[in-house]
């Protein structure tokens, strides 16, 4: 089980995780021309960023949305 510290840490892992796996879709996108240029690493960080707000519930609260819809 994890403690309290640990789960930060451990969503912290999943975002960044996360991010690189965007980051790889956006290039592969670019490159098989299915997305216009841009720049793969600051669209990976926005994805990120608003996956750890799903994380922590903010997107719900402030939306009303599931985890899933969002």
């Amino acid at each position: 089980m994890r403690t309290s510290n640990e789960r930060p840490r451990f969503y912290d892992l999943n975002a960044k995780a996360a991010a690189r796996t965007a980051q790889r879709l956006i290039d592969d996108g670019m490159a098989a021309g299915a997305f216009r240029q841009v720049h793969a690493m600051s669209a990976a960080g926005v994805i990120s960023s608003v996956m750890v707000r799903i994380q922590r519930r903010q997107v719900a609260s402030a939306t009303g949305l599931s985890d899933a819809e969002a």
